[in-house]
């Protein structure tokens, strides 16, 4: 997924794992990754 916004354009982090969900039911409501050191 593109989720980050990085020198003008939508990039997918290389960093570390991440995903989001809804507190109540548990399921999934974003996936992508974290900047990794380079892309920061």
């Amino acid at each position: 997924m593109m989720s980050l916004w990085i020198n003008g354009e939508w990039l997918a982090g290389s960093g570390a794992a991440r995903q989001s969900a809804n507190p109540v039911t548990g399921e999934a409501t974003w996936a992508g990754n974290d900047a990794s050191p380079l892309q920061v």
